[in-house]
């Protein structure tokens, strides 16, 4: 009698063992895989770029819409702070440009410090996202006549353009391929 219940024991014992083992090397594996995890996270966020960049704006409304946009053109992280109108972004260089976001951002009504709404689209925003736009006689000079059907000999920009490049006596240069469409 005394054997069987030595047996009973070891045999206990034994499955005890079976599934601490298990257990055990499961625990392992876990830890194995978070750490895998965790490096390979690491890789992908120490390779984006991170920039700043003024983007003109005033409400919760204009957060979204500028994130919103940002994301859309590449940016993996956008946060903008409408205190400071500043946008932080992280992005893969091989898959945007910081341009190409400011672009992406003016395209939806906001200026950045580099790329300037158009009046459509910034007189689309809500009457609360309305604010105080930078008035930049050379940025309207160099992107009134971006499109060709714009540009005249006579004239450089036709009246449906953005801004009148080309008033009386006005020598600019502002059509896209970079010849004077305004010599007098």
């Amino acid at each position: 009698m005394d054997y069987y219940k030595n047996s009973s024991c070891i045999l206990f014992l034994s499955t005890i063992h079976i599934y601490t083992m298990k257990t055990l090397n499961i625990l392992i594996a876990f830890i194995f895989s978070l750490t895998t995890f965790s490096v390979s996270a690491q890789a992908k966020t120490s390779s984006l770029k991170k920039e700043t960049v003024k983007v003109y704006g005033n409400c919760g409304m204009c957060k979204t819409r500028i994130e919103k946009a940002a994301k859309l053109a590449g940016a993996s992280i956008a946060t903008w702070n409408s205190e400071t109108q500043m946008l932080a972004v992280s992005y893969a260089p091989s898959k945007s440009t910081l341009q190409g976001i400011e672009e992406k951002v003016a395209s939806v009504g906001h200026d950045t410090q580099n790329a300037t709404a158009n009046n459509e689209a910034y007189n689309g925003l809500h009457g609360c996202c309305k604010y105080e736009r930078k008035v930049v006689d050379e940025v309207a000079k160099a992107s009134c006549c971006k499109v060709k059907e714009n540009c005249t000999k006579d004239d450089c920009c036709k009246p449906t353009a953005e801004a009148d490049c080309c008033k009386a006596g006005s020598t600019a240069t502002c059509c896209s391929d970079g010849k004077s469409c305004c010599s007098k």
